[in-house]
């Protein structure tokens, strides 16, 4: 931690606040969990999706012999994945049979529950 006796007042009356404020509030992607959770419950009630667990797929391929073939997916939860939409601001492109949805523990191959992923990330949660 900072030696606040060398940090002029005024930053260290800031560095007190940001480290109170980082203590005490919960994290963007708590906000974003919350609030992703209340949206998901209403459009989807029986489906009890957990957006800390809830995981977006993308497929990935890699050439192999001048062959495309099925790399391993690369997964996010879906609260990361709006919690980056906070800070960058930028839409989360999704194309069905490249993104799909699967729920953590991983199996293979993965599971799918019902909702398509366009339709998750077209609702948003947060308003505008």
């Amino acid at each position: 931690m900072t030696d606040l006796r060398a940090t002029p007042p005024n930053a260290q009356e800031n560095e007190l606040t940001l480290e109170l404020v980082t203590q005490l509030c919960p994290s963007l992607s708590e906000v974003a969990a919350d609030l992703l959770r209340q949206s998901l419950d209403e459009k989807y009630p029986d489906l009890n999706i957990n957006p800390d667990t809830a995981l977006m797929g993308t497929a990935t391929w890699k050439l192999v012999d001048n062959r495309i073939v099925a790399g391993a997916p690369q997964y996010q939860t879906l609260s990361n994945i709006l919690a980056r939409q906070a800070i960058t601001q930028l839409p989360t492109l999704c194309i069905e049979g490249e993104h799909f949805l699967t729920q953590q523990p991983l199996t293979d191959p993965a599971t799918h529950p019902p909702p398509r992923t366009g339709a998750i990330t077209a609702s948003r949660a947060a308003p505008a």
